[in-house]
């Protein structure tokens, strides 16, 4: 079983966060690399212009509306079409404290991968996605995760699973973020082949 993370791995979370912002997202990339490479979180950039309250605050303030108009990553089918050629896939996403998240998040899902009807499919739609904030629990010997946080990838594997650190722009493969793929699904290849 393949457990894809939907934010920063198919969905352009930080670009649409900055964008809310009113901050330039390649300007915030640039000096996140240099000034702080080792901080996955964008509000603990040091001097970020904004308090993590204030951004969410505005985050919430947009609603559902929010989560489910983020811009899919040019690879996201690509990549969700490769994880399902090795094994069966789920999305797996962490929703924000605020209600409106898991609702826009939903939404996101079942407009972007509507196309691809789950396993108990009857019609509805896209079925094949978790929505919760402990991704380890669903951790154990044959699952994979792919995730862009560290934190997730680590608590992943010490519950029994195996991880995959997707390139992101905060975290240390950030050099591969304009091609993830190129590393992501030969290592996914790889995990899948010794698991089954």
């Amino acid at each position: 079983m393949i457990f894809l993370d939907v934010d920063e791995v198919l969905a352009n979370w930080t670009g649409a966060v900055l964008t809310r912002l009113g901050l330039e997202p390649e300007a915030i990339y640039a000096r996140w690399a240099v000034e702080a490479p080792e901080v996955w979180n964008l509000f603990e950039i040091p001097n970020f212009p904004v308090s993590a309250a204030e951004a969410w605050g505005m985050i919430n303030d947009a609603g559902a509306e929010f989560w489910s108009s983020l811009e899919p990553y040019p690879w996201a089918f690509e990549l969700f079409d490769a994880c399902q050629a090795v094994g069966p896939t789920v999305l797996l996403t962490k929703p924000s404290r605020h209600p409106t998240s898991a609702m826009g998040k939903l939404q996101w899902m079942q407009r972007h991968f509507g196309r691809y009807l789950g396993r108990g499919a009857r019609g509805e739609g896209f079925e094949d996605y978790l929505i919760g904030p402990p991704k380890h629990a669903v951790a154990r010997p044959g699952a994979v995760l792919i995730d862009d946080s560290p934190r997730n990838c680590a608590a992943f594997e010490a519950h029994g699973g195996k991880a995959i650190l997707f390139p992101s722009v905060g975290n240390r493969r950030r050099a591969h973020r304009t091609d993830p793929l190129a590393v992501v699904v030969p290592e996914l290849q790889s995990a899948m082949s010794v698991a089954g």
